[in-house]
């Protein structure tokens, strides 16, 4: 079944917001969630909290499927609902597809109150207050809902859209050949025919093939015709309209980003991807579970772990350990943990323990 007309779906159709919607996901679903006791660094292992967003925040889906879920939802719609939900004694947060919720604000006793109606197929709507889900918003206006950047751009969505279609539909329809076999002779339909049938019988399909041609008969190719230059030009821009729209760097879906780019440069967009496009995403997921008691236990506070996509090469990182080191700012074993090693006085135990 064919998605509705205007929807997140179909704007999905588009390679290049297919592209970025999953490159936000895909990141977002890289990077673990750490919890740490109160304003420290030291890791809150082994608590309720740290099982559930670190481990198992989900009967049906992994860590990462989860983080990606969320991610998704907020990319596509500007916002992310996360049900607070019991199995087998334990709290889990499931996520509501955002096409299934409304959100309804109301004012009693000059107080406003937000209650969810969450559509059930087949069933009855569900009305969840505000303590019952986690509600997580894109960038917002009234603060109530995230503004979907599909439905905001939609014009410029569908533009592509028409763009896509019409490049499809003309070159179903073309008949314009390939190139062009000529000859000052005058030949009848029959030899024309079986000379056309000769050509492709010898060449068509295979590339890089010599062509002996007899008498006066020339082969010339056609050229890329303007309007085909023109599409190219046209979808370049296209698609990076679609990447400003998402704030992704137009490398990271593909994209010509109209520079010429080199390692230190592909770096620097790497890093801009973090900072302009997936910071905002984190931090709100971040202070949305923080703020919520039943997930994140007093005293304790999560935080996405960003340094694998800020990892420089290694000549660089050993060398940045070696000064902060040397200045007293961290411990070998820190430099260790960081490289995914075990303590120095661990290993010469495994070591001893081995001989």
């Amino acid at each position: 079944m064919p998605p509705a007309p205007g929807t997140v779906e179909e704007a999905c159709g588009l390679d290049a917001v297919w592209a970025c919607v999953r490159a936000i996901s895909d990141a977002v679903s890289m990077l673990p969630i750490i919890v740490y006791r109160g304003a420290s660094r030291e890791r809150a292992e082994g608590t309720d909290t740290w099982r559930l967003l670190h481990d198992d925040p989900h009967p049906l889906l992994t860590p990462s499927e989860w983080q990606g879920v969320i991610a998704a939802h907020l990319a596509g719609w500007g916002n992310a609902y996360l049900h607070k939900g019991v199995v087998d004694g334990r709290l889990a947060l499931w996520p509501i597809h955002p096409s299934l919720v409304q959100v309804m604000v109301e004012q009693q006793q000059g107080a406003l109150t937000v209650t969810y109606r969450v559509e059930s197929p087949g069933g009855r709507p569900l009305e969840l207050g505000a303590g019952d889900l986690i509600h997580v918003r894109a960038f917002t206006l009234d603060g109530i809902l995230g503004l979907s950047p599909i439905a905001v751009h939609r014009e410029a969505l569908r533009g592509a859209r028409a763009e896509q279609q019409w490049h499809i539909e003309l070159m179903a329809s073309s008949a314009r050949p390939a190139g062009v076999l000529s000859t000052t002779s005058t030949l009848s339909p029959e030899a024309k025919q079986r000379l056309l049938e000769q050509w492709q019988s010898r060449f068509s399909g295979r590339p890089g093939q010599v062509a002996v041609l007899d008498g006066d008969i020339k082969y010339m190719p056609l050229a890329v015709s303007p309007e085909d230059a023109q599409f190219v030009q046209s979808r370049t821009f296209t698609l990076q309209q679609i990447a400003r729209i998402f704030r992704v760097p137009p490398s990271v879906i593909g994209a010509p980003s109209g520079d010429s780019l080199t390692y230190s440069t592909t770096e620097t967009e790497s890093l801009a991807f973090l900072q302009r496009c997936l910071m905002p995403y984190l931090r709100r997921i971040e202070q949305a579970l923080n703020s919520d008691p039943d997930v994140v236990r007093p005293g304790l506070r999560c935080e996405f772990l960003v340094d694998a996509m800020l990892r420089a090469d290694a000549q660089t990182r050993a060398q940045t350990y070696k000064t902060y080191v040397d200045m007293g700012a961290m411990r070998i074993d820190e430099v260790r943990e960081r490289e995914n090693l075990p303590p120095l006085g661990q290993t010469q135990e495994v070591e001893s323990a081995e001989a």
